[in-house]
């Protein structure tokens, strides 16, 4: 909001009385000033170098004079002024209006919406005291209580003074709001920084954790075999041979893992694009939890193959995403519960703002669902939810993995609560690229 027009530097002026004279006499003397020529630079200013005139604060101020008859005319131009950013600086008040309620009155109004602009009440009578005025405004240094007839010089010194103050004010209003604003924003920025220092410390502690878990097993297992290998027999040394390749097989994902993310986050993952059907990829990777299923007595179910099903798509990536869900589900789900996966045709609004249609794949669990606040933030890096957390945790990657190679699709994914229990991840692609 500015208190004059930033261009001519004019102020705005309201006169509220109900006698015209009133109007066209404090009119004259205000555009008076308003129209008198810059004096000439004095003999000292322009031989001994002082501030030139045009310089000074009262040489180049301007006023816009606006008139109103009674209390209502004058709220409504109040507001008016405020809503186009244009507001009134001074208001020269009538206390005596022909209308039902007196200028003191109207001013309480207008403070009520407006309280930073100066008003100077203006009567040729004497029944009203100034501790009246005080009674009902209160005690304020932006209200003058002047007599008619007025002084021309001193109706001027009034605008210019109190103009200039009704500035000064609002300009700082304007630099404590925006430092309001910088400070909420490095409190957020501070919060953020504290948020992402903290996740990055889960992540190197779970990093940790599954890091030296396998290796452990490993040379455990190892170092058994290599003591025991002329003493065990072969079903004991194929046990330990097992172990070491399990283990194996866990420390590679996880470096699989971080190599795909490092490729995600600087753009330089592969994608092979072609037409496939999201059924078929969904039962080869429904193949490699056979063994998790059966022991968990879990059911499966698949619904709604009638639809759509063949989309274009790097069928390895979109496999590894179905991999994350579905090892989601199956951890969280308690024993003889069941997974659900459906399929949806929809319409959404891809990547690049426009409308298209695609294929919406949903993952039912039974589990242990995530907290209302956390539904975005399980896609973050380095993020778990608090509900998942325990001290043999994951890294925090899959669902971050998974939101990267969905939006290289042009899709999207979320989270959000099974209404019978647990969670529904779920990602939409569209049909074609």
């Amino acid at each position: 909001m500015t208190t004059s027009d930033p261009a001519t530097n004019i102020h705005r002026i309201l006169i509220v009385d109900d006698q015209e004279n009133v109007h066209e006499d404090l009119e004259q003397i205000l555009l008076h000033h308003s129209e008198a020529p810059v004096p000439s630079p004095t003999f000292e200013e322009a031989v001994l170098g002082e501030r030139p005139v045009q310089n000074r604060p009262n040489a180049s101020v301007r006023f816009r004079v606006d008139h109103a008859y009674d209390g209502e005319e004058a709220i409504a131009r109040v507001d008016d002024a405020a809503a186009k950013e244009y507001p009134y600086s001074v208001i020269f008040m009538d206390i005596f209006l022909s209308s039902e309620e007196n200028g003191i009155g109207v001013v309480s109004r207008i403070w009520e919406k407006h309280p930073d602009i100066e008003v100077v009440l203006c009567t040729a009578h004497s029944e009203f005291a100034l501790s009246d005025i005080i009674a009902t405004l209160g005690m304020t240094d932006q209200l003058l209580y002047v007599r008619k007839p007025f002084d021309a010089t001193s109706i001027v010194q009034m605008a210019l003074a109190l103009t200039r103050k009704c500035a000064l004010h609002r300009k700082s209003e304007t630099y404590i709001e925006d430092l309001r604003k910088t400070n909420e924003e490095l409190a957020k920025e501070k919060e953020n920084s504290e948020t992402a220092s903290r996740a990055k410390t889960d992540f190197l502690a779970n990093m940790s954790h599954e890091l030296r878990t396998p290796m452990h097993a490993i040379l455990s297992f190892s170092k058994f075999g290599m003591r025991k290998i002329s003493q065990s027999s072969p079903e004991k040394l194929r046990h330990y041979f097992s172990q070491i390749n399990l283990a194996g097989g866990r420390l590679l994902n996880l470096l699989n893992d971080l190599m795909d993310l490092s490729r995600l986050e600087s753009g330089k993952m592969i994608y092979r694009i072609e037409s496939h059907d999201i059924k078929d990829i969904l039962s080869a990777t429904l193949e490699e939890f056979g063994n998790d299923i059966a022991e968990k007595g879990i059911r499966i179910n698949v619904a709604n193959t009638e639809v759509r099903l063949a989309v274009d798509c790097d069928k390895h990536k979109i496999a590894q995403v179905l991999r994350n869900l579905l090892s989601n589900a199956v951890k969280y789900t308690p024993e003889g519960k069941k997974v659900e996966i459906t399929f949806e045709h929809s319409g959404f609004v891809d990547a690049y703002e426009k409308m298209t249609e695609g294929l919406t794949v949903k993952v039912r669990d039974e589990g242990i669902g995530i907290p209302d606040e956390e539904l975005t933030a399980v896609f973050d890096k380095f993020i778990q939810s608090s509900k998942t957390k325990t001290g043999a945790g994951g890294t925090g990657l899959g669902l971050a993995i998974c939101q990267e190679i969905i939006k290289a699709h042009g899709g999207k994914i979320w989270a959000e609560h099974n209404p019978e229990g647990g969670a529904i991840l779920a990602f939409t692609l569209p049909y074609y690229r």
